[in-house]
């Protein structure tokens, strides 16, 4: 009996690991990496102090977001795999 609750727990810490890793994901992948450069680009524009190189490093985080975002999951599911030994 007292196996199969360490057993219970160790599952529930595993699977708490692993979305809290899609939630980092979607924060920093998503927002912190995609949505926010784009929103800053255009607040830029309507200051009138959009430049080439703030919309070269938008392009750049944008077409990096989906690469963090994996990496991001990727880290959490190898930690919570690593509770369900």
């Amino acid at each position: 009996m007292r196996h199969k609750n360490k057993s219970n727990i160790k599952i529930a810490i595993a699977v708490i690991i692993f979305f809290l890793s899609i939630a980092a994901a979607v924060y920093f992948g998503v927002w912190m990496m995609f949505i926010r450069p784009i929103i800053g680009c255009c607040v830029a524009f309507d200051a009138g102090n959009l430049t080439a190189i703030k919309v070269g490093i938008t392009v750049i985080e944008c077409l990096f977001a989906s690469t963090v975002a994996a990496i991001i999951i990727a880290i959490g599911s190898a930690i919570s795999k690593i509770f369900l030994r």
